[in-house]
């Protein structure tokens, strides 16, 4: 997906969510995740944070939302992935998105009130509870700054170390993807 151009991938994605007979399941969940790892290429938001919007808000909300509040159609899902994002670059990032320019790269299909309600609702319901704990690849590169430190025989080298970083990236980038 890297080569394909933001306004066709965001066209796949809706064509997928429209053509879905629920609108969370794999194939929907799949291209929403892209298209927001798309969006954080695009802002130059780290892809952790899109790890974070899916992980630590979108999938704890559509976890406890209550049954009056369920998804009933695939621009719900959207709206909802969507302003996880947005919650997601307030808590992590050092800049933010306009609300007005996050609502544009929906391509008309929400207003910025839109966000700005389901950022309230999902607050609410998560109870506010949205405090950055260290993501897994924090963790990592924790952990490889440690590895990095030691001295002696079987000493990784910069090279090595970057390697590891970027496959454990990969590997949190096909977690969030994963549905199952």
């Amino acid at each position: 997906y890297q080569d394909v151009p933001f306004e066709s991938l965001l066209d796949d994605v809706l064509y997928v969510l429209h053509h879905s007979p629920s609108p969370i399941n794999a194939s929907a969940r799949r291209s929403l995740v892209l298209l927001l790892y798309e969006i954080a290429d695009f802002c130059h938001f780290r892809r952790e944070t899109v790890a974070y919007a899916v992980w630590n808000v979108m999938d704890r909300y559509l976890s406890v939302v209550p049954p009056h509040l369920k998804l009933e159609n695939d621009a719900g899902f959207q709206l909802v992935a969507l302003t996880s994002l947005y919650v997601a670059v307030k808590v992590l990032e050092p800049v933010n998105i306009d609300v007005v320019s996050l609502a544009a790269l929906s391509k008309g299909a929400f207003l910025p009130q839109h966000v700005l309600e389901m950022e309230k609702q999902i607050l609410q319901i998560l109870h506010w509870n949205v405090a950055h704990g260290p993501t897994p690849l924090a963790y990592v590169q924790h952990y490889l700054t440690l590895l990095s430190r030691t001295t002696g025989e079987g000493c990784l080298l910069e090279d090595e170390l970057d390697g590891l970083l970027r496959h454990a990236q990969y590997q949190v980038e096909l977690g969030v993807i994963d549905y199952d």
